[in-house]
């Protein structure tokens, strides 16, 4: 059996030491060790023991300049708006981190960034997905099963939001931040490249939320 080389193994001890770090140098950190380790998604999600969502947040984070993974570590925001926080501009990114140190804590954190960002930056892809149709979302679903790239319980969550946009029913906010963040894994790990006309067009609906 093939061991693991030392990248992989220094990326499985670096994740599970998260306070031991500062924010910046742990998420540079881990993308970088993810990148020489050269295994997929998630291969390494499962060494992880994470989801291939959690990692990917990690990995576009680590896109943004150093002050602003800086503010956003400084913030404290959970670990379930970092997708959203690594998509938006400087700007947004220190609205949403205000609105976030002011709120309470009953309030979710989640719908807080989401918010403040659409405020700041416009029509978002979290706003647009309510736009692609119902296919797409079964194709998306169908995608994540095939490459391993979406938990279970999560490609029914697409089909069963697929057939409430079908349906002409608006997706909570949540639930459009969710199947944006799936889609988007799909689109950044070439899941969705397929020679059929028809699931072509569901690939350019998809895709189409990050232009």
């Amino acid at each position: 059996m093939k061991q693991m080389n030392n990248s992989l193994i220094d990326i499985e001890m670096l994740w599970n030491s998260f306070d031991d770090y500062e924010f910046s140098s742990w998420i540079q950190g881990v993308a970088d060790l993810y990148v020489q380790g050269g295994k997929s998604l998630t291969w390494v999600s499962a060494l992880l023991d994470v989801s291939p969502a959690e990692l990917q947040a990690v990995l576009d984070l680590s896109m943004l300049d150093v002050a602003e993974i800086k503010l956003i570590g400084d913030s404290g925001a959970p670990r379930t708006t970092w997708m959203a926080l690594a998509s938006a501009s400087p700007l947004a990114i220190k609205h949403a981190v205000a609105d976030l140190n002011s709120s309470s804590e009953s309030e979710s954190p989640y719908v807080i960034v989401v918010t403040a960002l659409s405020e700041v930056d416009g029509s978002s892809p979290i706003d647009r997905v309510q736009d692609i149709s119902g296919k797409a979302f079964a194709f998306a679903a169908k995608r994540g099963e095939q490459f391993g790239l979406i938990q279970d319980k999560w490609t029914v969550a697409l089909k069963k939001w697929g057939r409430k946009v079908s349906r002409g029913e608006l997706l909570s906010l949540k639930e459009s931040g969710a199947a944006l963040s799936f889609m988007k894994i799909l689109v950044e790990n070439n899941a969705l490249t397929t020679k059929d006309p028809d699931e072509q067009l569901l690939t350019l609906e998809i895709e189409s939320l990050f232009k």
